[in-house]
């Protein structure tokens, strides 16, 4: 088991993850399952998208803070 906080690592890495946010689980399972643009929205505010390299590795792309 290992703590990430590197999005795109566990995107690369990681067979399952969870989200956490305030404490509470949002989402759990395979990394591409779980890093949706909703999750991610929910748990750091950000508008982001997951896209794949020319290689098909996916990576996380922030796009723009959502207003609180």
């Amino acid at each position: 088991m290992t703590v990430l906080h590197d999005l795109n690592m566990a995107l690369r890495y990681a067979h399952e993850i969870i989200v956490l946010s305030d404490g509470q689980a949002l989402a759990q399972g395979p990394a591409t399952d779980v890093l949706t643009p909703s999750v991610i929205a929910r748990a750091f505010s950000v508008d982001a998208r997951v896209e794949r390299c020319s290689k098909g590795m996916p990576y996380l792309m922030v796009d723009d803070l959502l207003e609180t």
